[in-house]
């Protein structure tokens, strides 16, 4: 992957809906800084991902949203995804909405270094924020990074049955309730979960590609 070079961080792009918040209290303990949603609130598109990566402090300007307060902001997912966006010709931080299911680290109890997954209560105390944020952007198009953010938005939306990833991300799109509801793959599982779908990264980012600017193009 080519250099990409650090999103310029502008305070009236972050949209701080809770200074301080303090709703989960074990996330409170060990969060550097809240990583708010960030970016065009005007925009016709949302990308949601999981949760903000712990980042490491001396990884300069990629230190990760823990640090930086901005999603998507780490130097190994953030800095793919924005990488991918830009290959697309877009820019994730202007052209669109940004923001997490949850919006402060959660960190693995062994080792606080560490990141996992967002637990059940984690996520219903933060959908409070994800919810408002929709309302304020109203987005004609959600993109959802990674199989957490998908799960979260169909629950938010009120789907109970949810599908596979892969399945979202083959289709062009699907309406659930007033949203049009697209994914891409979390940069995890970039790699295999790419074999599995059978396709080039090409034809992938072109296949995004195309549902973004369908929308932009309307």
């Amino acid at each position: 992957m080519e250099k990409i070079q650090f999103p310029e961080i502008n305070p009236r792009f972050q949209n701080i809906l809770e200074p301080e918040c303090q709703r989960c209290k074990s996330l409170v303990a060990t969060r550097n800084k809240i990583s708010w949603g960030y970016g065009n609130i005007a925009s016709s598109i949302m990308f949601i991902a999981e949760a903000p990566a712990c980042g490491k402090q001396e990884d300069t300007p990629w230190q990760g949203s823990n640090y930086t307060g901005v999603p998507l902001t780490n130097r190994k997912s953030g800095m793919t995804i924005r990488y991918q966006i830009k290959k697309m010709g877009f820019d994730l931080s202007s052209d669109f909405y940004v923001t997490n299911t949850v919006k402060c680290f959660p960190p693995k109890e062994s080792n606080i270094k560490k990141s996992r997954m967002p637990n059940a209560d984690e996520l219903r105390n933060c959908s409070i924020h994800l919810t408002k944020e929709l309302q304020m952007v109203n987005p004609e198009l959600i993109i959802c990074i990674g199989g957490t953010a998908l799960k979260q938005i169909y629950r938010q939306i009120g789907h109970e049955k949810i599908p596979n990833l892969l399945e979202v991300v083959k289709d062009t799109e699907r309406q659930i309730g007033p949203y049009k509801i697209c994914a891409m793959i979390h940069p995890s599982r970039f790699g295999s979960w790419l074999n599995e779908l059978g396709w080039s990264e090409q034809r992938y980012l072109d296949h995004i590609k195309s549902m973004i600017q369908k929308i932009i193009n309307k």
